[in-house]
């Protein structure tokens, strides 16, 4: 990637092009570096930088628990709904989830739970049981690393899922097509790749799920259940839950759906060209284990210099920030823990609270006037609760060049660098600046 017209203080034997490439895989499949990272990994090499991301990606790395999952008894007391009991738990859930992506040891697996988080994206505004929530987030994890298809089976019986789209009403002879409709539409195959017969079809094969309020699991009742047989996507049997993904999943329009969205989420806010898919495609295709087209993005990423534009999102940024600041919510002040959720709130993205079935957008959507008042209000009052004489200690004149590698920027560019030099006195007054830059804002 060009970097003409920019300027920088790199690490010794750093050219820019490193520089840009050590960014891309800090920032693509992490929330950005912890002090110190970035120049650590560019005194280690792009190689050794991205094989250290990767040796977490496989299903056993998944089972290690950075933060512990927060205390969350079930709200079992009819008309809670919107009390201060339910409203504790759900804070307490979204700052737990917060403080485990800033710190985690294994970010690229929170990376890709974040994504399948937004992917089948559950509100609990609906659901309204933290602890369900908490279990769903916990079986996104467990299955980031692995077979689509396992994950997808799984999902299929998460009761937080099942309630958010009315899954647990789907009984023989009263079929009801949410839950069918958006996992054709928006979590397997995508807009125009199924017929509204294929949904109807899919939503006699899910039905006979329940609720079992004992072990609050998702519970098959054979009573419910319609054994079919279905005509799905132009095969006619006898579907259940597990066929029915098997045979989803195995379109062709499957892998070129995921794909795509992983691109989106980790490469650019701008789709893959029909060559870029079909490769995405072809290295999702043989197993259908995501891992292996994070590791062919992670390549591409090193290797092709062409430009990846990549707009944070409300709750990267954030994590980005704490983790540049050495924070976490969980440790600030309560009244300014719930600033920080007010200010995400106000930015539109919440953890556990999407907007709808859809999730989040993307890109220039979240540079908007009022999401832009938010972020900075809460760069200013994270870098007050930061201890900044790492940055004190530094020479005015090289305090820019700190920044940047502190952040994990490759390079300001002159406006931003003229900004910042007028401001480079005043430690705080600098980082804000810089919190807020556009090059820290999009990814390079």
């Amino acid at each position: 990637m060009a970097m003409a017209g920019r300027v920088g203080v790199a690490p010794q034997g750093a050219d820019a092009a490193d520089r840009v490439r050590a960014a891309r895989l800090l920032q693509r499949l992490s929330f950005g570096p912890a002090p110190d990272e970035y120049p650590a990994a560019l005194d280690a090499g792009v190689a050794a930088t991205l094989a250290r991301i990767m040796a977490g990606a496989t299903a056993a790395g998944a089972t290690g628990t950075d933060v512990p999952p927060p205390a969350l008894p079930p709200v079992t007391v009819p008309g809670l709904a919107g009390t201060p009991v339910r409203a504790a738990q759900q804070s307490a859930l979204i700052v737990w989830w917060l403080d485990r992506m800033t710190t985690s040891a294994q970010p690229l697996l929170e990376r890709l739970t974040w994504f399948w988080h937004g992917h089948w994206a559950t509100s609990n505004v609906k659901v309204r049981d933290a602890g369900l929530m908490l279990q769903q987030n916990e079986t996104l994890r467990a299955s980031a690393f692995g077979p689509f298809p396992t994950m997808a089976r799984a999902m299929l019986r998460d009761p937080a899922l099942l309630l958010w789209l009315d899954g647990f009403g789907n009984r023989r002879g009263h079929p009801n097509e949410n839950l069918a409709r958006e996992c054709m539409e928006l979590f397997t195959l995508g807009v125009g790749n199924y017929s509204e017969a294929d949904v109807r079809a899919a939503a006699r094969a899910l039905t006979g799920w329940y609720l079992d309020p004992r072990t609050r699991t998702a519970a098959f009742d054979v009573r419910a259940f319609d054994p079919g047989p279905e005509t799905i996507l132009g095969a006619t049997r006898a579907f259940d839950v597990d066929s029915l993904v098997d045979h989803i999943v195995a379109q062709p329009a499957c892998p070129a759906f995921l794909s795509t969205r992983l691109w989106r989420n980790l490469v650019s806010d701008v789709g893959p060209t029909p060559t870029e898919l079909a490769d995405a495609s072809a290295a999702l295709t043989p197993t259908m284990d995501p891992t292996l087209l994070v590791a062919a993005i992670a390549h591409l990423l090193i290797e092709d210099p062409t430009p990846r534009p990549l707009a944070k999102a409300p709750v990267p940024w954030l994590i980005g920030v704490l983790r540049s600041l050495g924070l976490t919510v969980g440790s600030l002040p309560a009244g300014t823990q719930g600033a920080v959720l007010g200010d995400l709130a106000a930015m539109g993205q919440v953890p556990f609270l999407p907007p709808n079935v859809s999730g989040w957008p993307a890109g220039g959507l979240w540079f908007t006037a009022a999401s832009t008042q938010a972020r900075y209000r809460l760069s200013l009052a994270l870098v007050a609760a930061a201890d900044l004489a790492w940055l004190a200690s530094v020479p005015v004149s090289s305090r820019a060049a700190s920044v940047a590698d502190r952040l994990g920027v490759p390079a300001w560019t002159p406006a931003t660098a003229a900004a910042l030099a007028g401001a480079a006195r005043s430690p705080h007054d600098l980082l804000v600046i810089a919190l807020n830059a556009p090059e820290y804002l999009v990814g390079v």
